[in-house]
């Protein structure tokens, strides 16, 4: 394996727990906000951390080789949208539906 694939991995690898470090600190704010309760916090990183073994499970079986890098630009941009509707949302199920889209 090339070493510059590795080192890639590495990177994506990291990124990806470093959201869950941020987590506390997101919905932290929510619940200063009021958009989310003490319970709701619970649920909403219950499912961010399940989408996030969801699309590690399933998504490198999904995505194939090819056009790797508009995939991951794409990725990117949607998982950016949903971090930007989670403070707009109206009630807390949306939150929830928000934070579990942001894990996949």
């Amino acid at each position: 394996m090339k070493s510059l694939t590795i080192g890639a991995a590495m990177v994506v690898g990291s990124a990806s727990l470093l959201s869950l470090g941020v987590l506390p600190i997101l919905l932290g704010g929510l619940v200063e906000t009021g958009q989310l309760s003490q319970a709701g916090v619970g649920q909403a990183a219950m499912l961010e951390t399940f989408g996030l073994a969801l699309g590690a499970a399933f998504g490198a079986h999904r995505m194939g080789r090819s056009a790797m890098r508009a995939k991951v630009a794409l990725a990117a941009l949607a998982l950016a949208a949903v971090n930007a509707a989670t403070p707009h949302a109206s009630s807390a199920a949306i939150v929830l539906v928000d934070r579990a889209l942001a894990g996949v």
